[in-house]
C-alpha cells in the first residue's frame, strides 16, 4: 500500500525504489536519488504491541549517507498540529478500551493500562523535539498519512538538505 501511493510521489522527486537490505525487517519502503546521493525510507514498528486493538505506526527518514533525519523533526508547527488532529482522529476510530472488548481481543487485564493509554487522543500540541510516530490500523489510516504528505515531500527534502547536520550520524552501510 504505502509503495503504491509513496512511488510516484517520490519518482516525480527523482528518487526510484531500491530493494531493501536483508537485515533491515523494519524496512518497508526504500527509494534513493542517487543524482542527490539522497534516500527516503518507510520503517515501521518492529515492536508494535496489541496490533489487533492499537494499531501500529511508522515513520519516515530522509539521509544522504552521512547524516539523516526523521521527516517529524522537518515540520513546521502548523504541520505537526494537521498530523496530531490526524492521529487524533484515528485513535478515535479505534476499539474503546472497556473490559469486554479489550478481552474479546484476547487481552489479559494486567495488559489494560498500556492498551488504553494507547486509545486516549492527545489534546495538546506535539513537541517538536519529541518524535511521534504516525499511527495506523488499516489501508484507509495509511492511505490518510500518505495524503498528508504528499504535498510536503519536496519541503522536506528541501529542509533536509538545507541543514543535514540538524540530523543524526546515518548508520554505516
Amino acid at each position: 500500500m504505502i509503495r503504491r501511493e509513496a512511488e510516484p510521489d517520490l519518482e516525480v522527486l527523482g528518487f526510484a525504489e531500491v530493494p531493501t537490505p536483508r537485515p533491515f525487517a523494519s524496512m518497508i519502503l526504500l527509494m534513493r536519488d542517487l543524482n542527490r546521493g539522497l534516500a527516503v525510507s518507510f520503517q515501521r514498528d518492529c515492536k508494535a504491541y496489541a496490533v489487533d486493538v492499537i494499531g501500529s505506526k511508522f515513520t519516515v527518514e530522509v539521509e544522504n549517507g552521512k547524516w539523516r533525519q526523521r521527516v517529524y523533526f522537518l515540520l513546521k508547527r502548523q504541520e505537526l498540529e494537521q498530523m496530531r488532529c490526524i492521529q487524533n482522529a484515528i485513535v478515535g476510530r479505534m476499539p474503546n478500551g472497556d473490559v469486554r472488548t479489550l478481552r474479546g481481543f484476547g487481552l489479559y487485564d494486567f495488559e489494560f493500562p498500556l492498551v488504553r493509554m494507547n486509545l486516549q487522543a492527545v489534546d495538546k500540541p506535539f513537541n517538536p523535539r519529541h518524535e511521534e510516530w504516525m499511527r495506523y490500523r488499516d489501508e484507509d489510516d495509511l492511505r490518510r498519512w500518505l495524503e498528508f504528505l504528499r504535498p510536503l515531500w519536496k519541503k522536506l527534502i528541501e529542509r533536509f538538505l538545507a541543514d543535514p547536520s540538524k540530523g543524526f550520524p546515518a548508520s554505516p552501510s
